[in-house]
């Protein structure tokens, strides 16, 4: 009796094990690519006299803030949902002025070569009663899988479409 039982409860054992091993799968790694404002090129300034670099010749500031990013895999690879907001402010407004501005998204492969990289345009509206415009950007992304959807490493890298002279300038005055 007491061997049947032992028997039932091997097999049992034995069975379960079998079973699960066939259901159980190898999972790869999910690892979304990181996402980052460029340093240095996260803020534009431009001055009303381009040959003064004071607080007080500031005409028009914009700056990168608030980064989030949602990312999802498919069998393709990684989608990126990615939003941040840019804050515009500009003085001395005598009427009503739009201001267009550049800024770029760059995926980065692991050993520094930029991939793909996306430019965009957008017209910042100020009026003397609004000198201080919030604007939501919303960019998507996409990442191909090429063995796996590990993509640690790689990079979203987002800044604003500078010359020498403003990058050089941003960083030597870091915020």
């Amino acid at each position: 009796m007491f061997k049947n039982k032992f028997l039932i409860y091997l097999s049992s054992m034995l069975f379960l094990v079998i079973v699960s091993g066939c259901s159980s799968k190898v999972t790869e790694d999910r690892i979304c690519p990181t996402v980052a404002f460029v340093d240095g090129l996260e803020r534009m300034t431009l001055f009303r006299d381009t040959n003064s670099r004071e607080a007080s010749n500031i005409l028009f500031i914009s700056q990168f803030s608030s980064l989030n990013t949602k990312c999802s895999f498919s069998d393709d690879g990684a989608d990126l949902e990615t939003s941040f907001l840019i804050k515009s402010s500009m003085s001395d407004i005598k009427k009503d002025t739009a201001v267009e501005i550049n800024y770029f998204a760059a995926a980065i492969a692991p050993d520094g070569r930029v991939l793909t990289k996306e430019n965009f345009d957008l017209e910042i509206p100020f009026s003397q009663k609004n000198t201080q415009v919030t604007q939501e950007q919303i960019i998507n992304p996409f990442f191909p899988k090429k063995t796996s959807n590990n993509f640690s490493g790689y990079k979203l890298l987002i800044g604003f479409q500078l010359n020498k002279r403003q990058a050089a300038f941003n960083l030597r005055h870091r915020r």
